[in-house]
């Protein structure tokens, strides 16, 4: 599985000079584990990403959904949406397993993600789903921009 290759390697994949900040990954545990959804504001690279930090999960979950929904050749947006449903499922599984033996998560999900990048801001627009590396972020708050 991809996550458990990621998860075993992950002191590897990150430069030595980075690390996770610990609250940051407390919580985003917390929300692959419980399925708990808080509102957050992430700050990468100078861009702030704001919205509802949701469950690896239940992100894969709503990828699948919206694929399902696209135009397209039937065929090929179900086997796209039984993909993220496999990846889905696996993630779900790496959940369930004994507490010691749960990743840390490589990964932030976002719902409603909403971005300010210099001038450009989207406050109005419906939002996205988002994904980023929790080793990219260089800080965070709890809440969102509205």
């Amino acid at each position: 599985m991809v996550y458990e290759r990621m998860a075993d390697n992950q002191d590897k994949n990150l430069p030595s000079n980075m690390e996770i900040d610990v609250v940051l990954k407390t919580i985003i545990s917390l929300v692959n584990q419980t399925g708990m959804e808080i509102d957050i504001t992430l700050y990468v690279k100078g861009i702030i990403f704001s919205g509802v930090a949701i469950s690896a999960e239940k992100y894969f979950d709503s990828l699948a959904k919206e694929i399902e929904t696209a135009n397209g050749e039937p065929i090929v947006t179900q086997a796209f949406a039984e993909g993220f449903r496999k990846f889905r499922d696996n993630i779900t599984l790496l959940y369930k397993e004994k507490e010691d033996n749960k990743p840390d998560p490589i990964h932030v999900h976002l719902r409603n993600a909403k971005f300010i990048s210099g001038t450009i801001f989207n406050p109005d627009d419906i939002g996205i789903y988002w994904r980023g590396r929790l080793d990219q972020v260089d800080g965070f708050s709890l809440g969102k921009i509205q």
